[in-house]
């Protein structure tokens, strides 16, 4: 099937490869098995995308960046990605 067909409404890729003529969107998310779904990723059309970044929080995620002893950090810096819900 190519991506330009007029059914093909969504493409879920895991592995970075684009298969047909690259018309499809491609929408870069974030997202863990434990979290049981995306926890940050844009809404195509709705607001402007940018290849390689997964954008803004999904609805009710908080996200927060921590040190190595769970203290948040603020501004510029290195360290464990969480999100609240």
């Amino acid at each position: 099937m190519m991506c330009s067909e007029e059914n093909f409404q969504v493409l879920v890729n895991v592995n970075g490869n684009v298969p047909g003529d690259k018309h499809c969107v491609v929408v870069d998310t974030y997202w863990q098995t434990e979290t049981g779904g995306h926890v940050i990723a844009p809404l195509p059309g709705a607001i402007p995308t940018k290849p390689g970044s997964a954008t803004l929080p999904f609805f009710g995620v908080v996200p927060t960046i921590v040190d190595a002893q769970g203290r948040e950090l603020e501004g510029p810096g290195e360290g464990n990605l969480v999100g609240f819900m």
